[in-house]
């Protein structure tokens, strides 16, 4: 009867697992867990930069707005600082043109005028630019 329930015991399955089957298990795990990261920290960094591009895109639009008046349309380049860290560069020049324009009864030139926001974005240097053509008094 002895050798019976011997016999019994060793064809009953074995219950749990074996170590092998657990570090198996952690290595999917760990492998999984670190894609996992990736993905959410590419997505972060993507969502990052894309708050800064639209920040440099509303600086850029407020730079090109005070170009409406015709105080500020004099051929040259300036730049400034920004909050944030972004930084901001003009260039106003005068179109050449073939003969005079006119509005009205008013002699006009046209100006090129170009804002450019750089901004750091990790170790790379980015920027964006907006163009436009603005009309201003007679060049002299």
């Amino acid at each position: 009867m002895l050798r019976s329930l011997n016999k019994l015991k060793r064809s009953a399955p074995e219950a749990g697992f074996t170590l092998v089957e657990v570090l198996v298990a952690f290595v999917i795990l760990s492998v999984f867990l670190g894609v996992l990261y990736q993905t959410f920290s590419y997505g972060l960094r993507g969502s990052d930069n894309a708050r800064q591009y639209s920040t440099a895109v509303l600086y850029a639009e407020s730079l090109l707005a005070d170009f409406e008046s015709e105080k500020l349309l004099a051929e040259g380049e300036s730049e400034g600082d920004l909050s944030d860290g972004f930084h901001w560069k003009t260039s106003v020049r005068a179109l050449e043109t073939n003969g005079e324009s006119s509005v009205g009864l008013k002699t006009v030139t046209s100006y090129d005028v170009e804002v450019t926001v750089y901004w750091k974005f990790g170790t790379e240097v980015k920027s964006i630019a907006l163009q436009t053509i603005r009309f201003g008094p007679e060049k002299e």
